[in-house]
C-alpha cells in the first residue's frame, strides 16, 4: 500500500461543536524513535538538511516530500474535511487567522515525514524544524491528545505554503504532533510575548 494511502485510511474527524483531534489516536514504532538521543532535549542534536530556496540545483533532493508522498492527492482528499482552528491574537480576539485542519493534517504529514527520516529544514533564522516542543506554556490540546508523550512542531499557514518548499519563514502558527504523526495542537505566536504560544481553538463550519 502506498505510504499515503495508508496514512490517510486512518484519517477521520471527531464532529460536534469544536472540533476533536485531527486522524485517530495510535502508537507506531517511530515512539521508539522519539525517545533516542537522536531528540533528546531541544531535538535539534542532529545535523539538518539546509535548503537554499532559491535554486533546485542546490537541493539535494527537489522533490523529497513528492518521492514519498502525493502531495495534489493528499490536498485533493483533505479538501473534503471542513475543519479549521482559529488562531486569535491573545489580547485582541478580532485579530488572528483561521487554518483549515486540512491544511494542519498535510503539514503533519511533511513534518512527520522529515522526523521519520531524521531531518529538519531551517528557517531564515537558523531555526530548524520539526523541533522538540516542551510544552512550557501547557497548551491543553497537547494535554488533552498526547499528554506524556514526545511532541514536535511544525509551522502550518493557511495559504497551503510548505516550509522549507515554497518559504523559509515558519510565520506565527504551528502544528504539534507526536512521533506516530497524530495531531496534538494547532498553536500561535500571535500576541505572546518572548516567542510564547497559545492554542487556537476548533470549530466546524
Amino acid at each position: 500500500m502506498h505510504p499515503l494511502t495508508a496514512f490517510l485510511v486512518a484519517a477521520g474527524f471527531v464532529a460536534g461543536a469544536t472540533a476533536g483531534p485531527i486522524g485517530e489516536r495510535g502508537t507506531c514504532g517511530s515512539d521508539s524513535l522519539a525517545n533516542s538521543v537522536i531528540w533528546n532535549q531541544s531535538g535539534e542534536d542532529f545535523t539538518p538538511k539546509k535548503r537554499d530556496l532559491g535554486s533546485a540545483a542546490n537541493d539535494e533532493s527537489p522533490s523529497l516530500l513528492e518521492e514519498r508522498l502525493d502531495m495534489n492527492a493528499t490536498s485533493r482528499e483533505l479538501d473534503k474535511r471542513s475543519d479549521y482552528h482559529r488562531c486569535s491574537h491573545k489580547t485582541n480576539p478580532n485579530i488572528g487567522v483561521s487554518i483549515d485542519d486540512s491544511r494542519s493534517y498535510a503539514a503533519i504529514t511533511q513534518g512527520h515525514q522529515l522526523f521519520l527520516n531524521r531531518q529538519q529544514y531551517y528557517s531564515y533564522t537558523g531555526k530548524k524544524y520539526p523541533k522538540f516542543f516542551r510544552n512550557d506554556e501547557q497548551i491543553a490540546d497537547v494535554i488533552t491528545f498526547c499528554n506524556n508523550k514526545p511532541v514536535f512542531e511544525f509551522p502550518v499557514y493557511n495559504n497551503g505554503w510548505r516550509f522549507g518548499i515554497d518559504t523559509d519563514n515558519p510565520g506565527t502558527e504551528r502544528v504539534i504532533f507526536d512521533s506516530c504523526g497524530n495531531w496534538c495542537a494547532t498553536i500561535t505566536h500571535l500576541g505572546e510575548s518572548n516567542n510564547g504560544f497559545h492554542g487556537c481553538v476548533g470549530y466546524n463550519y
